[in-house]
């Protein structure tokens, strides 16, 4: 998978075609990273995933610079949306491209169950584990647990942290 982060090229960006012509866009791509890693294109604003799709092909310019033909977002592809990108850029990073083995996509194995509500969005995998994202404005987590009580009977338990920023 290829990552590009859109907050220059795509920061006007707000449909998902103007997020898409954003993430075609022209970029510094290597042959080997298209080879090893030109399946699938990810969008990235703010460390989000805001836009995914397979990719069909890819032209190049002169100076040597990408940009791709893009195809219609699957299933594997609209599962990404709203998930926290697989790669962080940190403040001051140069390169906006980065790659990552879509086979490392857990994800992409089996059904994913989603629902969101009011800017959260949960997630559980095959596997049972599950992705809880925050809302960009942050909010408040309490998770209540039944833990196994003595003589069959359950015990409740609750984590709570004040915030998520």
């Amino acid at each position: 998978m290829i990552l590009v982060n859109i907050k220059q090229s795509g920061r006007r960006a707000v449909t998902p075609g103007q997020i898409q012509d954003a993430a075609a866009g022209s970029w510094v791509v290597s042959e080997k990273s298209l080879q090893d890693h030109g399946d699938v294109l990810a969008a990235v604003r703010q460390n989000e995933v805001v836009g995914a799709w397979p990719i069909e092909g890819h032209t190049r310019d002169d100076a040597g610079r990408v940009s791709f033909v893009l195809g219609q977002p699957g299933p594997r592809e609209k599962r990404l949306v709203g998930s926290p990108s697989p790669q962080r850029w940190v403040k001051g990073a140069a390169n906006p491209v980065k790659v990552v083995p879509t086979a490392d996509d857990s994800s992409d194995a089996g059904e994913v169950r989603q629902v969101r509500l009011q800017g959260w969005t949960l997630r559980v995998y095959p596997d049972n584990s599950v992705r809880l994202n925050a809302p960009a404005a942050g909010g408040r987590l309490m998770v209540d647990s039944v833990l196994p009580g003595p003589g069959g009977g359950s015990l409740g338990a609750r984590l709570v942290a004040a915030s998520v920023d």
